[in-house]
């Protein structure tokens, strides 16, 4: 897990805190409880747990693409169009949604993985 920050965190104590300074290295959590600050390890230090993150996946269908008309457009073999739509889909459609969230201030990443066509 890669710190970054407004991450929510708890440590070993169960107490929650928020990263409020972040570099290549290290993160800075300011505790809620008032606490004085820490220093971390950025990346799986066992003293933190992040808190209310979870990996989200979900399927896209595109029905009724025409594909001859792709390969046409695009200069490309039809063979190919499959593979070259579906990389462009994927690429634009993770790229909108992680442009969106982050400007509804959200701290995400988004990866794109294409799926076996039948």
């Amino acid at each position: 897990m890669r710190l970054n920050t407004d991450d929510r965190v708890v440590n070993i104590k169960g107490t929650l805190g928020t990263v409020v300074q972040a570099d290549q290295y290290m993160v800075k959590v300011q505790f809620d409880d008032g606490s004085k600050p820490g220093w971390f390890d950025r990346e799986d230090d066992d003293r933190l747990t992040l808190v209310g993150r979870r990996k989200v996946r979900f399927t896209v269908t595109v029905n009724d693409i025409d594909l001859d008309a792709w390969a046409y457009n695009y200069g490309i073999d039809r063979i190919e169009a499959d593979e070259d739509f579906a990389a462009f889909a994927s690429q634009h459609l993770s790229w909108a949604l992680a442009e969106h969230l982050k400007s509804m201030g959200y701290s995400v990443t988004v990866e794109a993985q294409l799926a076996d066509t039948d």
